[in-house]
């Protein structure tokens, strides 16, 4: 009897306790670990009834605040975290797995103090888990709202990586970050993160990045990323003087960039059109109060169409007021584009002023490779332009200023090519006025003006006489169809209404296969 009492007994203390050790072990926690998460922390910390499963190790609470219940820093629901038990019997504490279904950040909210920042944070490592899951998050800064959505992160050897979903003006985004060394992270070390980001269901959006931030001796830091998309590459190195800054300072390098397949990529980033029958013409400007920052764009190719700009040279500065730039510079087929640009921003809306200058490249050096298919070759001009307003539309009726070009056109010859014109500043319609084309021994004078909200309207006065258009239009071949081929310009432009007057005296043009 007393052998089955000693083989029983061990069996009834087992079952006791795992009928009534999940209720005494959350009891416990009940009533202390909010007190010993406070001391830890420095932050009031409230903990919703916990329930406990011992064997498995894990611990799940309804509702975990931090701070102040009315404005938490910290507020999570459906709260659960697993430990390991080989991890306890090596008497670590460290957190494997963890999940929230909604969790907010407000890291403003935290208490303050005047001790010094740590340099090595090392101490969080067993409170970062192995996996974590996040159905819903929303991070507070300088009170502007960051939701997420599906949020995964996962511990792998010494790096780490974090996958969710954004959406950014209506637009699903997906967005991965791997992190080469946690270790190094947490010591406030060489950073390696790579980053990238796809709008939903659009594959030929993704935007990948490489960064490297390396800390300075004393204080600040270095960064430097290496962008891929749109068929580009991107360097770019940065930096600050002081820690835990935005940078102060950059340089750009691109090899090529084409405006064309930048737009397209522009484009997968679009937000819907706003509701209320507003449209994006029509929508108020943001407010630029952006960082303080200077910097210099490189671009060794732009190409737009088949217009090409070499060694083009951007110098800019952000602050409070908009951004300035203060002097850029292009190599064109014939001449070099150089100029200065503000764009001024206050509560009232936006403000440009550009002034650009082309003068004549050195003589003698022929047509380099990349202007071999440039159909419009610019070696003198000038322009000087203005606008203001709190919408696109507001900007574009009111520009002013003048534009002067005299070039030439490669077609079936060359071709000179000289264009003057005024910008009128009229409140509702982009107007130009005083216009005057020479070309091919011919002139064309008038005006065009574009008005309109939702359906927009070209419209023009135009006189020609003595114009051979023919020295404009590309060679024929046996394959050309009947009539006269549409300039790429008009394929390219938007529905709109045209009303047009015109008056044409010696108009020379040539009719395909009639």
């Amino acid at each position: 009897m007393k052998r089955l009492l000693y083989f029983c007994a061990p069996l009834l203390l087992i079952a006791a306790l795992l009928y009534w050790g999940d209720r005494l072990a959350a009891r416990l926690l009940d009533a202390e670990l909010p007190g010993i998460l406070s001391r830890e922390l420095g932050i009031p910390v409230t903990l919703g009834p916990t329930r406990v499963r011992l064997l498995k190790l894990v611990v799940s609470s309804p509702e975990l605040v931090m701070g102040n219940p009315a404005d938490p820093a910290i507020h999570a629901t459906n709260v659960s975290v697993s430990l390991h038990w080989s991890d306890l019997l090596k008497r670590e504490l460290r957190l494997r797995q963890a999940s929230a279904d909604r969790l907010t950040v407000n890291l403003a909210r935290w208490p303050g103090n005047d001790d010094p920042w740590p340099t090595d944070y090392s101490f969080l490592d067993p409170y970062l888990p192995d996996q974590l899951r996040l159905e819903h998050g929303l991070y507070i800064a300088d009170e502007r709202h960051y939701p997420v959505a599906v949020a995964h992160w996962q511990r792998q050897a010494d790096g780490a990586s974090l996958d969710w979903q954004y959406t950014l003006d209506g637009v699903p985004l997906a967005v991965r970050a791997s992190l080469k060394s946690l270790p190094d992270l947490l010591r406030l070390q060489r950073l390696q993160l790579q980053l990238a980001v796809t709008a939903k269901d659009k594959s030929d959006s993704r935007i990948s990045a490489d960064l490297t931030i390396q800390p300075g001796t004393a204080s600040g830091y270095q960064l430097s990323a290496l962008v891929a998309a749109a068929g580009m590459q991107a360097r770019i190195d940065s930096g600050n003087r002081e820690s835990w800054t935005l940078p102060e300072q950059s340089s750009t390098h691109i090899k090529a960039l084409d405006i064309g397949s930048l737009r397209t990529l522009l484009d997968h980033y679009e937000p819907a059109e706003p509701g209320s029958g507003t449209t994006a013409a029509t929508a108020v400007l943001p407010r630029l109060d952006l960082p303080a920052h200077q910097g210099q764009l490189n671009i060794g190719e732009l190409r737009w169409h088949k217009q090409v700009g070499t060694d083009t040279v951007l110098n800019f500065t952000t602050g409070a007021e908009g951004i300035t730039l203060p002097s850029f510079s292009s190599h064109g087929a014939a001449g070099d584009l150089s100029g200065s640009a503000r764009l001024g921003s206050s509560a009232s809306g936006w403000r440009l002023d550009l002034i650009a200058q082309i003068t004549a490249a050195e003589a003698g050096q022929g047509l380099a490779a990349p202007f071999l298919d440039s159909q419009w070759t610019w070696h003198a001009g000038r322009a000087r332009m203005s606008a203001e307003g709190s919408t696109w539309q507001a900007l574009l009726n009111t520009l002013q200023g003048e534009v002067n070009l005299d070039g030439s056109h490669r077609g079936e010859e060359e071709t000179p090519v000289i264009i003057a014109a005024k910008l009128d500043n009229r409140p509702t319609e982009l107007a130009l006025e005083e216009l005057d084309i020479q070309l091919a021994g011919g002139q064309i004078q008038g005006s065009v003006s574009l008005s309109g909200d939702a359906q927009r309207r070209l419209s023009g006065k135009l006189s020609a006489q003595h114009l051979d258009l023919n020295t404009l239009l590309p060679p024929t071949t046996d394959t050309d169809t009947a009539g006269i081929a549409l300039p790429a310009f008009l394929q390219a432009l938007p529905e709109m209404d045209m009303d047009w007057q015109l008056e044409f005296s010696d108009l020379q043009v040539r009719l395909v296969h009639l």
